[in-house]
């Protein structure tokens, strides 16, 4: 009989269980260390995830473990933390869903994950927050954190409730070019009064409609020009700013002169910006149609010399499901967009990692896991490390691992991904921050 069964038969509390890591390396950029250890976890039968329990040379456990890992050839490191995720919830639930977008982060690596608006909520926005809030706990298979848009309804016109939203838990604000420059502004005014965090998406809709430039330069222009004059506001303002999705050289080099004056301004870019260009778009069609769109190989290059020098400080997914039929249209009607979940970590150690023959800089795996972990935890105020008496937000990477990615790996309920039937390595082999389900199917919290 289980330690489960009896104690629920019996009325006795059931035991700890321990899990040992034994002798595997934990990398942790946050406080600068790379060394071989023991990782004991301890999971009580209340806890959604593991505790850890101690970290060091020697560390056993105090029972018979439940489960002994042998880490020699593994990499320990937190779980990641993605800035950039559309569940599509609610939305667009025959795309993806709660879960199913947590059964892809899970396999994916990470342990938070920011929700990015996908449509507008026909709800106000505190039922919209509150629906979410719920399905985080009855559904979410890793902590799921929300960001709200700038402005009701994502129509421009008024400002959401952002003293109320941040009280009840809204991480970020969200604006995608549809709010007028004064209104921006005031926003940014409040954001910065609350200590809170907007994350733009530098865009002009007017020129680049779904992905699609009004003219040959249109597209730059519409990530450059809202993004002068938000970096412009965050300095009078003091607001936070975090740019995501950066594309193109010339938004690379305005971040870089911004954060060289101290402004308060942190930024991401997706895998698509440093494995692809435009040219892919005549192989592959609507598959690789995003947006921002695909930019020049020169633009690929700055993107990359901008994650080695910390120009850029995160990687994100930029998850976005897109229904089948609508990628197989032309290129001007395909929806534009790419899963990202399982492929993020690997398409970084496969495109950043590996020397390069164009003469881009090379990244150390220190720095790839800092983007993952690190960078993107600090700029949402999460936990950085692996830490004793903490939630085990830890996983265990196989780095040597080589596998082909397949349909049948995905976990999304929507397909579009472009780098299907490709090589990668660096397999997720656990993800301690997976959140354990009570008889219920709710969480355990």
């Amino acid at each position: 009989m289980s330690a489960k069964l009896s104690s629920a038969r019996t009325g006795t509390i059931a035991p700890p269980r321990y899990t040992l890591i034994r002798n595997v390396r934990l990398l942790s950029p946050s406080d600068q260390t790379d060394e071989l250890c023991n990782i004991l976890l301890k999971k009580e039968a209340s806890d959604p995830i593991p505790t850890v329990e101690a970290i060091g040379k020697g560390i056993t456990s105090p029972v018979d473990p439940i489960l002994t890992i042998q880490g020699a050839g593994l990499l320990a490191c937190r779980s990641f933390v993605d800035l950039h995720t559309h569940t599509c919830d609610p939305g667009n639930l025959p795309l993806e869903d709660i879960r199913t977008a947590g059964e892809s982060a899970i396999a994916g690596g990470y342990g938070d994950a920011l929700v990015i608006p996908y449509a507008p909520s026909p709800w106000s926005d505190g039922e919209t927050l509150a629906y979410l809030h719920s399905n985080y706990r009855q559904s979410g298979l890793l902590t799921f954190h929300s960001a709200f848009y700038l402005t009701q309804q994502n129509r421009g016109q008024d400002l959401a409730d952002l003293e109320g939203l941040f009280q009840s838990g809204v991480k970020a604000f969200y604006e995608e070019g549809y709010t007028p420059p004064a209104l921006l502004y005031r926003g940014m005014e409040r954001i910065a009064s609350l200590g809170g965090l907007l994350i733009l998406r530098c865009n002009l809709p007017a020129l680049c409609p779904g992905g699609n430039p009004i003219s040959k330069n249109a597209a730059v222009a519409a990530e450059t020009a809202p993004l002068a004059s938000a970096i412009a506001m965050a300095e009078a303002t003091g607001c936070r700013l975090h740019v995501t999705l950066v594309s193109t050289a010339p938004a690379v080099e305005q971040i870089r002169a911004a954060k060289a004056k101290g402004l308060k301004i942190t930024c991401d870019t997706a895998p698509q910006y440093f494995t692809y260009d435009d040219r892919e778009l005549f192989f592959h069609g609507g598959a690789v149609k995003v947006d921002p769109p695909l930019r020049k190989v020169s633009d690929k290059r700055a993107i990359i010399g901008g994650l080695a020098d910390g120009t850029i400080d995160c990687i994100v997914s930029d998850h976005t499901p897109v229904a089948e039929k609508d990628k197989t249209r032309s290129i001007a009607d395909a929806t534009p967009g790419i899963l990202g979940l399982q492929t993020a970590f690997g398409l970084a150690l496969r495109e950043l990692h590996a020397p390069r023959e164009d003469g881009t800089p090379m990244l150390d795996l220190y720095r790839i896991v800092e983007l993952f972990t690190t960078a993107p935890a600090k700029i949402l105020g999460l936990p950085e490390r692996v830490e004793v008496g903490a939630p085990a937000k830890l996983i265990l990477l196989d780095l040597q691992r080589k596998y082909t990615f397949t349909a049948a790996l995905l976990k999304s309920k929507s397909k579009n991904c472009p780098w299907l039937e490709q090589g990668f390595s660096g397999r997720v082999k656990y993800n301690f921050a997976k959140i354990q389900k009570d008889a219920s199917g709710r969480a355990k919290k």
